[in-house]
Order: C-alpha cells, then structure tokens, then sequence
C-alpha cells in the first residue's frame, strides 16, 4: 500500500467481522472503530482553542446575531462519523458549528490582521499514531464482543 499509516492486522479483522457479524454488526462496528479514536483528538482541539480563545468579552453576538458567552467556539466542535451507502466504509468529521465558523476561517488559518494560532491541526497531528492504533484496538474489542454474544447464543441452544 501507498500510505505510511495502517492498522496492523486489518485484513484477518475484517474476515472475522465478516464471520461472525450480521450487516448491521459489521457497520455498527466499523462506525465505532472510526469515532472513539477521534473522541481523543476532539479532546484536545477543545483543550487547544479554550487555552487561547477563552474570549476577551464575556457575552458576544454570533453571525446570527445570537448572544453567547465566552468560550463559545470551544463548546462548538462536534464529531460526526459517517457511512457510506455499502456500508463498507466509515468516515469522521470534526469541526465547528456553522455559528462559530470563525474558529477554523480566523484562528486555525489566520488572516492578514489575525495571527495564525492553529488548534486543530496540532490536535489530530498529535493523535495520529493513538488514532490508527484505536481503530484496530476498538475493532478487536467489538468483534470479541459479537464473538462472546453467539457463543454464548450457542450454548443457550
């Protein structure tokens, strides 16, 4: 493979899941394996922004002209981990809400009056190798959850 980055193993786990899992288990699993990894990395994007965006105001107006308090940007990172049609594959997408889009457009890139002050990027940067190792780790863990649950199912029979 082209990647430097890959999740030891992938292969044998993928025939197991196939194995012993139903379709909904086998896309369950995937999405999991995908979110509890970058549950690390929002962790520390959100400790990153609150410890240089706390807010110089304690109440500002968003685009939307809504008052929110200080740290707003912060409380706005969400994950989102999402399937394809197949089922086959999972991706994960972490960002800001639309009202604190200033937090990526101002902060993690800059501007000509603003000073770049990256948050995001140094968090998934430094979650990279914990993250490849979840994916394969959470995978593990389920399948040998679904392989408990039919022998158990087995033995009941």
């Amino acid at each position: 493979m082209g990647s430097k980055y890959f999740v030891d193993g992938v292969k044998e786990l993928e025939q197991k899941l196939n194995e012993l899992a139903s379709p909904k288990e086998q896309a369950a699993t995937l999405k999991a394996a995908v979110r509890e990894p970058m549950k690390q990395v929002k962790t520390r994007a959100e400790a990153n922004i609150t410890a240089f965006s706390p807010g110089e105001r304690e109440l500002h107006r968003t685009y939307k002209g809504r008052l929110v308090s200080a740290g707003f940007a912060g409380r706005s990172i969400r994950l989102i981990v999402k399937m394809d049609r197949a089922k086959t594959m999972a991706q994960a997408i972490l960002g800001v809400r639309a009202e604190a889009f200033y937090a990526l457009a101002f902060f993690e890139l800059g501007t000509s009056r603003i000073a770049r002050k990256p948050w995001l990027m140094p968090a998934f940067l430094s979650s990279q190798n914990e993250m490849i190792k979840g994916i394969g780790d959470e995978m593990r863990k389920r399948i040998n959850r679904i392989a408990k649950r039919r022998s158990r199912a087995q033995n009941a029979a």
